[in-house]
């Protein structure tokens, strides 16, 4: 598929939508090779991706819901502040992918390796994975400004570092020489770092 048949795809979809189904095609993108494609602030509830190759698609500020993108490849996609209801994300490859600041409520992660994307921000609650997902906020020494963090599995995202529980946390439970660096780097209170850390490791 070609950039002006995708568009006219989704322009159709779009009337789709709005229409209730009365005009327009709804969009069934399945197994289609749309890395790099860009649907930045479209309508995109109930089109198909199934199966669909979407590897640096961006998909930020879009309306999708009830969106399938079972089986697909969403590495390094960006759905940064889109509302994603309801939508299956079922066996969907997401590394690298960001899910910044999007509602994901209702939607199924199962099957899915939620440990290698970045969720930091995203309204959680409703959704359906096979590992609980931990937000959390540690905040700069200062205390004028935090950095979001994240604990899927056996996995801890601080900023944009996921890694082993074992990299941040010695066998004593204090922070690895790694953890410390990445504080003083980020400019992150230490003692608030280790805490949450610990906190966080061991539910």
């Amino acid at each position: 598929m070609n950039i002006v048949q995708l568009h006219q795809a989704l322009n159709s979809h779009e009337l789709w939508v709005k229409s209730s189904g009365q005009s327009g095609v709804r969009a069934n993108l399945a197994n289609q090779d749309l890395s790099l494609a860009n649907f930045t602030n479209r309508i995109l509830s109930g089109a198909s991706f199934q199966g669909a190759t979407l590897s640096l698609a961006i998909f930020d500020s879009c309306v999708l819901d009830d969106v399938d993108f079972s089986s697909a490849n969403l590495d390094n996609a960006t759905f940064t502040n889109a509302v994603v209801t309801n939508c299956s994300f079922y066996n969907a490859s997401i590394e690298g992918t960001s899910f910044q600041d999007t509602a994901l409520e209702g939607s199924d992660f199962t099957g899915v390796e939620l440990e290698v994307a970045d969720f930091r921000g995203a309204s959680m609650a409703t959704t359906k994975v096979d590992k609980p997902v931990y937000q959390f906020k540690i905040p700069s020494s200062s205390g004028l400004s935090y950095m979001g963090g994240t604990r899927i599995g056996n996995a801890l995202r601080v900023g944009t570092s996921s890694l082993p529980i074992s990299s941040w946390l010695d066998s004593e439970d204090n922070l690895t020489p790694f953890a410390q660096e990445f504080a003083t780097d980020n400019n992150l209170a230490l003692s608030t770092l280790a805490l949450k850390l610990k906190f966080f490791a061991s539910i």
